[in-house]
């Protein structure tokens, strides 16, 4: 069967798992500020196409053992087999692991198996659709209309354009908190919720900027460890807006923080490659804040 006639991608439609990813903007009428509009049309651009690689083409009829031997020199994974000598011909593919198996004098043809449609991902996916996909198969094929044109895989996950959807969306939580110790901590009270050391380094920043004709506040000088701080030693926003114990929220903004200083330093975004949960269950842990947080007075 052609690609043509096959059902539509899973992208296309929500795929199961997906929907505690969804956007924390659609539970309260969508951004609500220009900075958060901005979020949201750079979350909306931010695709399986930009971190997908090419995949390579096949002829059915090439020696097995040759074609694993060249995937293993190029660290391959798979590769599509073309029918015929035209690229795209055809929509079956092979694994290197398949290959392992082969027999001498045995071509692709008798090792490619057909493109399933649950590995099948239109190319304008969003990664934070992708993400939970990734959770329950390690690779995808990226549909462009009627031809497959790319693979993603999980070690794909680590590229720029899924580092930049997660700085952004810490970027989002921080402009949140920064709104709400201003409105419910004005004239920078909030100052007396954080360390004495930190207190001073935030004044001296503030002076330094000050002093070289910066337009800023003390807020704006602060780290997320500082908003957090103020967020969970505030009696009225820890009581309001967050409800569970502090030690219980204090982990989970220790686990945004670390996964944004590995983003600033370029570490691994995934412990261990092979499972994706623990970055879920912090995109997750920032959804829940960023909602929880929209339109509070």
């Amino acid at each position: 069967m052609s690609l043509a006639t096959r059902p539509a991608a899973p992208a296309a439609s929500a795929a199961p798992g997906t929907d505690a990813l969804a956007s924390p903007r659609a539970n309260h009428g969508g951004p609500d500020s220009p900075f958060e509009r901005i979020i949201a049309r750079l979350e909306e651009g931010l695709t399986a196409a930009l971190i997908a690689s090419p995949l390579q083409h096949r002829r059915d009829d090439e020696d097995a053992i040759a074609v694993r031997t060249w995937m293993d020199e190029r660290g391959f994974s798979q590769v599509l087999v073309d029918d015929g000598p035209a690229p795209g011909s055809g929509h079956r593919f092979v694994t290197r692991k398949q290959l392992e198996q082969a027999a001498p004098r045995h071509t692709l043809s008798a090792l490619a198996e057909p493109v399933p449609a649950e590995a099948l991902v239109s190319h304008d996916t969003s990664i934070r659709r992708l993400l939970p996909m990734l959770a329950r198969r390690s690779y995808y094929f990226t549909l462009r209309h009627d031809r497959i044109d790319g693979i993603v895989e999980l070690s794909d996950i680590d590229k720029p354009p899924t580092r930049l959807f997660l700085f952004a969306h810490i970027a989002e939580l921080e402009s949140r908190m920064s709104a709400l110790i201003e409105r419910h901590h004005p004239d920078d009270s909030w100052l007396e919720l954080i360390s004495p050391s930190r207190r001073s380094k935030i004044n001296d920043l503030f002076h330094r900027k000050r002093s070289r004709d910066f337009q800023t506040t003390r807020l704006n000088c602060t780290q997320l460890c500082d908003k957090r701080d103020v967020m969970l030693d505030s009696p009225t926003l820890c009581g309001r807006l967050i409800g569970r114990s502090k030690s219980q929220w204090n982990d989970r903004f220790m686990a945004i923080q670390n996964l944004r200083d590995n983003i600033a330093h370029a570490e691994y975004l995934l412990p261990d490659r092979t499972d994706v949960s623990t970055l879920l269950d912090i995109v997750a842990t920032l959804d829940d804040l960023i909602e929880r947080f929209a339109g509070q007075g």
